[in-house]
């Protein structure tokens, strides 16, 4: 099934603040059917951001409501029905909630930026995930490994630069990184193997970091997430490398170490092959048979979920 979202027309004469609603709506992948609206999350509403559990069952939706507060709500994918809304908040951190790995709740860094908190899908059973150690500072954003137990999150001590900080739940902090800048994240996410996090940022380059000891992965060339694939059957990297004047790493502007083209790459981001394409062909829509995408990154690149 595609999911997508939807301007919905209202009968023509109603009064111009009704003429149209925004609804979260789907068709049959194979396009056996009209498409049909599935959750409608109301007029003037802007979406910011959608998220899928893992086990398919509950999409998130996280949109600018009419007022334009930040709302999330969470509905069944399968019949729209509703499991909650605007009961769970958006948030202090740079991203919107996510599901859990084994998809029993969701989680968020608290408004004030110092611990992170779980939720019941339905939004009652709020607890503590976790908390960092103060002298951390400010907390953007934290994501959890496909494992539930690694754990990366960036953090900001007053007037110092933002560092990202490797563990587990289980076993504590085990690695450290200064990024070497103060910047907004725009998304943070473990490869599906669980050994690199990958961080999407506006004043760097994407960057990946080695989950085990902090250590930076190679150059990936790559602006932001529109031009990264990961394979659902081994891993390896789909690189879509844009001409561009610069490539910014967390120490400035580095070398550009590919030609603008097609790669595939090993799982950690090494042995970088280029992929003959016909020159008519958008490399930025290239995409793995399998995927573990499950939205295009039209418009910008936070919606690698």
């Amino acid at each position: 099934r595609v999911f997508f979202q939807e301007r919905i027309q209202a009968s023509p004469g109603l009064a111009a603040q009704v003429v149209t609603e925004t609804s979260f709506s789907t068709v049959p992948g194979d396009g056996s059917a009209d498409p049909a609206s599935l959750y409608t999350v109301g007029a003037f509403a802007f979406i910011d951001d959608v998220r899928q559990s893992l086990d398919g069952n509950l999409v998130m939706v996280a949109y600018f409501g009419q007022f334009e507060n930040l709302v999330v709500d969470v509905f069944e994918s399968a019949t729209g029905d509703e499991v909650s809304r605007d009961v769970i908040p958006y948030g202090g951190g740079h991203s919107s909630p996510r599901f859990l790995p084994d998809s029993s709740g969701l989680y968020l860094v608290d408004s004030d930026g110092e611990s992170v908190d779980r939720y019941d899908p339905d939004g009652t059973n709020p607890s503590n995930l976790f908390t960092p150690p103060a002298e951390h500072g400010f907390l953007k954003d934290f994501v959890l490994a496909p494992n539930g137990n690694d754990y990366a999150y960036v953090a900001n001590a007053v007037e110092d630069a933002d560092r990202l900080y490797l563990g587990s739940l289980s076993g504590g902090l085990r690695a450290s990184v200064n990024l070497e800048t103060t910047a907004f994240y725009d998304e943070m996410f473990f490869h599906p193997d669980g050994n690199h996090v990958f961080l999407d940022t506006f004043q760097t380059d994407v960057l990946m970091v080695r989950a085990s000891d902090g250590v930076f992965g190679p150059s990936l060339g790559l602006r932001n997430l529109d031009g990264l694939d990961i394979s659902a059957d081994d891993g390896r990297l789909l690189l879509a490398i844009t001409p561009f004047q610069d490539i910014t790493g967390v120490e400035g502007p580095v070398a550009r170490q590919l030609v603008p083209g097609l790669y595939v790459a090993d799982p950690d981001g090494q042995n970088q092959q280029p992929v003959t394409t016909p020159p008519t062909l958008n490399i930025l829509d290239a995409r793995w048979l399998r995927s573990v995408r499950r939205a295009p990154c039209m418009n910008g690149s936070s919606c690698f979920r």
